[in-house]
């Protein structure tokens, strides 16, 4: 019996013991002694853009700021927020004198702790005429950041937030390039069943020359009328240039009366030594 009441004895104060080491571990809490969100921005993948064209722009932000010093100790409450994590994240994309349009307003991206990133988004418009080279976008961001919590007794904690505002530079290239236009068009003796020609004058209205320029026609979805001579070459294609390109096509013989559509573009060397295509300019024969 006195030796059940011993055994017992000495197991309720192993228990008391470990409940004790236990406790202060398990009351204890963090605090951070310094640390502070450090914001940086990048175009997510290539930074080259064409004249003429409508693009979702990604920017990559990271952030890199660390927690370099914390304090766990007991009575200290645990924070809500770590002082470098930027909270309430908002960006703004800026044109600044790159020859873009900005068509996307300002981006809340919410939160983004230490060594995390997030993406913003933005549509923009390469005007028509933008001249080759590097020009710089200025992304405005803007977020809140933890900037001091002050504990009172064991039970509350004042914070206090700090805003700031920082502007990234983001190169922005506009790559070489000229922007086709199709002026007018002229069909000649086109019948169903039969071949004619459609002459297309076309307009570089770029800011650039293209080299060995060739005129491509191509059929638009089920048209009947089908190129059957379905390139012209150009040669030097300057900016404000205007040329005349024939082209023969062919009509089915149950094609009726009325305008069908057919599409055009310009195969060219740019001032890099590239070569690109314009985008296709699509057109009806009336």
């Amino acid at each position: 019996m006195n030796s059940n009441i011993r055994k017992t004895s000495l197991i309720v104060a192993i228990s008391l013991i470990i409940a004790l080491l236990i406790a202060p571990s398990a009351l204890a809490g963090t605090k951070y002694m310094t640390g502070s969100p450090n914001l940086t921005a990048s175009i997510a993948g290539s930074n080259e853009f064409t004249p003429g064209t409508t693009v979702t722009m990604k920017v990559m932000i990271q952030n890199t700021g660390l927690n370099e010093m914390k304090m766990i100790q007991s009575g200290i409450i645990d924070r809500d927020d770590v002082p470098s994590t930027a909270k309430m994240v908002t960006t703004t994309l800026g044109a600044d004198d790159a020859p873009i349009l900005i068509k996307s307003d300002s981006q809340m991206i919410g939160d983004i702790k230490g060594s995390n990133n997030s993406q913003a988004s933005f549509e923009i418009r390469v005007k028509d005429d933008a001249k080759a080279g590097t020009y710089i976008l200025p992304l405005s961001i803007e977020y809140t950041y933890l900037a001091a919590a002050d504990q009172q007794g064991t039970d509350s904690i004042t914070y206090r937030y700090g805003k700031k505002n920082l502007i990234i530079d983001l190169p922005f290239v506009v790559r070489s390039a000229i922007n086709l236009d199709v002026v007018s068009v002229t069909p000649e003796n086109i019948n169903a069943g039969g071949s004619g020609y459609v002459t297309l004058k076309l307009k570089n209205s770029g800011a650039d020359t293209g080299k060995k320029a060739i005129a491509k026609l191509s059929r638009s979805g089920n048209s009947p009328v089908v190129p059957v001579d379905s390139t012209v070459y150009i040669g030097t294609f300057a900016p404000g240039q205007e040329v005349d390109a024939k082209f023969k096509v062919s009509v089915s013989k149950d094609g009726e009366p009325q305008e069908y559509p057919l599409s055009v573009l310009i195969s060219y060397e740019n001032n890099d030594g590239e070569t690109l295509d314009t985008p296709a300019e699509e057109f009806g024969i009336p």
